[in-house]
């Protein structure tokens, strides 16, 4: 063999080296970026089943007070039908009570008793009418006179009428378990 053909040889062989030699190194870079990419994929793989375990706990809390809600909302509204149903009922028998006997304490008694129930039921109106029905067949009522005091206080925001209230109350019952709390209702009424 000549010798430019030995020099070419062991060129050849050393670019050959080279050549293998940066292949070799370029697959150990692959082979560690490809680690760092599967590591990284577990990782985001666990995080995210990490947060679908917390999303579907979180949904199922939001279904679970999603229902609470309907529930309390359908209660509210079968009771607020029982409640005018039963007042309406009671208001049926008011009328047959008056027409068979002018018994006034029964009298006011039932109309106490339905302002109640339309209190109940959130009828303001209702319930201000029922219980100043009552207090027709006596005045004395004490009771009727905190309901009518405490429903034109805060629902009617009529401040003349809710003190006229408020003071007979206090005037009948003084010492009654309501009476401080009325006392301070008339103070801040009187302020304003």
């Amino acid at each position: 063999m000549r010798t430019n053909e030995k020099s070419r040889l062991i060129k050849i062989f050393f670019v050959g080296w080279l050549v293998a030699a940066a292949i070799g190194i370029l697959l150990v870079i692959s082979f560690v970026e490809n680690k760092k990419l599967d590591n990284a994929l577990a990782f985001m793989k666990q995080n995210f089943v990490s947060a679908n375990i917390q999303l579907q706990h979180y949904k199922q809390e939001l279904d679970i007070q999603e229902q609470t809600t309907v529930d309390f909302m359908q209660w509210r509204y079968v009771l607020k039908d029982q409640v005018s149903g039963a007042s309406q009922e009671l208001a049926k028998r008011i009328n047959k009570v008056r027409d068979i006997k002018k018994d006034r304490e029964l009298l006011n008694l039932l109309y106490y008793n339905l302002g109640l129930n339309a209190f109940t039921a959130f009828d303001f109106k209702a319930a201000i009418d029922a219980f100043s029905e009552a207090l027709k067949y006596d005045a004395n009522d004490s009771k009727s006179n905190y309901n009518l005091g405490l429903l034109y206080s805060a629902f009617r925001q009529d401040t003349a009428r809710a003190l006229k209230y408020y003071k007979r109350f206090l005037e009948l019952s003084p010492n009654a378990p309501e009476a401080q709390e009325v006392k301070d209702n008339i103070r801040s009424m009187e302020k304003r």
